[in-house]
């Protein structure tokens, strides 16, 4: 076969003298392309520049050195054979040299990150050391090519662990604005504040068209006039007084008629005065705290036969007295610890009624038998443990044994 036309780019290797005066011989004629015009190249050229691109992605991807080339290179062709052509109708070369489809069914990604089990360190070591993925090693079967990040070196390895890869995706933040049209900065308003009245009388000023300021409709400014005497005061708001001493007694008259039944005059409420008008400050009370009407009742002698009741009194408080005494006293001793002490205490016959019930209800259920004690053996022994269950006021509810 005589090729007509041969295409290739200025390397040496195509412009030497001994190229040169083979073509002659065959009578073939040579196209020289330029530089960086790829367009220009033929099959072989067009599949050496795809193929770099390949590495420069897988290196870049993977982020690792460029001195594995080599072994990314020898990827990206066997996934190129494994890959459908149109020069062979839409099929493999795998499948046109060995007849069957090729299985790409879990290829890893090139470079992932693996775990490669070693089992040279101590029984406390991991188990596992991190490594890369570079591909599949041609000369043996179901075997992996590792690169070692560490070590800088490439190895052949069979029990391997491929982590998951992890995708991120950022998002960008939501938006808060609304299809109401772009907003527009309004201009900052002043607050109002409207001050207090003052004591100096004041002129009443005309009133004046409200303000605009911006979007906001700002109302005159409000003005006070200070009446001239009390007398202008509305009819419903009494002057308010400062009580004497002498009207405690008319007071204290008046609740008197309040407790013994009598209809207390209560004139008409005044009304709430209005938020524009002056105040009056708030007095604080200074009567005295009433007496009730029991100690009223003793004070006028109410009730009281004219004896003295210290006596009684006293007495009913040393009884009292005497029973919280006992009470302190059985508290502290509590609960008899041992037989002795249940039977040296006053309430002996109650501690012996439950010590009789707990018995009865024993011998009901049959819990021991009497048997002979056995020679040369040690005997469990037994007590009787005492408690007083009480209420919840405290009083005794019964005697426990």
């Amino acid at each position: 076969m005589c090729i007509k036309r041969l295409r290739s780019d200025r390397g040496g290797e195509y412009t030497g003298g001994d190229f040169t005066r083979f073509l002659q011989e065959q009578g073939t004629e040579r196209r020289l392309t330029t530089h960086d015009t790829p367009q220009h190249n033929g099959v072989a050229e067009s599949l050496n520049r795809r193929l770099l691109e390949r590495v420069h992605t897988m290196l870049h991807g993977a982020e690792l050195p460029k001195n594995l080339w080599g072994e990314a290179i020898n990827f990206a062709v066997w996934l190129k054979n494994r890959t459908s052509t149109r020069v062979l109708g839409n099929v493999t070369p795998f499948e046109r040299l060995y007849g069957e489809k090729p299985n790409l069914g879990g290829v890893p990604k090139w470079g992932q990150r693996i775990w490669v089990h070693d089992d040279t360190g101590s029984k406390l070591d991991a188990w596992a050391t991190e490594a890369r993925w570079i591909g599949y090693d041609s000369n043996s079967t179901h075997v992996h090519r590792v690169y070692w990040p560490g070590k800088g070196s490439v190895s052949v390895e069979c029990n391997i662990k491929f982590v998951p890869v992890t995708v991120t995706i950022f998002t960008p933040p939501p938006s808060f604005a609304t299809p109401m049209g772009p907003v527009v900065a309004q201009p900052p308003v002043q607050p109002v504040v409207v001050q207090p009245p003052v004591s100096q009388p004041t002129v009443p000023q005309p009133t004046t068209p409200a303000r605009r300021l911006g979007t906001i409709v700002i109302p005159p400014r409000p003005t006070f006039t200070r009446p001239a005497s009390t007398s202008s005061l509305p009819p419903t708001l009494p002057p308010v007084s400062v009580p004497s001493p002498d009207s405690e007694e008319e007071v204290t008259d008046n609740e008197k008629e309040e407790e013994e039944g009598i209809p207390k005059r209560t004139p008409h409420a005044p009304k709430k005065p209005k938020p524009s008008e002056p105040t009056q400050p708030t007095r604080k009370s200074e009567r005295l705290p009433k007496l009730s009407d029991y100690a009223r009742r003793l004070a006028a002698g109410e009730g009281v036969t004219g004896e003295d009741i210290s006596d009684t009194a006293d007495c009913a408080y040393s009884a009292d007295q005497q029973q919280f005494i006992i009470a302190a006293i059985q508290k502290a001793d509590g609960d008899p610890k041992t037989l002795s002490e249940a039977q040296a205490r006053s309430d002996w016959p109650r501690w012996k009624e439950a010590m009789d019930r707990k018995l009865a209800t024993l011998k009901k259920a049959e819990t021991w038998s009497t048997v002979p004690c056995p020679p040369n053996k040690n005997v469990v022994g037994s007590k009787w443990v005492f408690r007083i269950k009480r209420k919840a006021d405290g009083s005794v509810e019964k005697y426990k044994a």
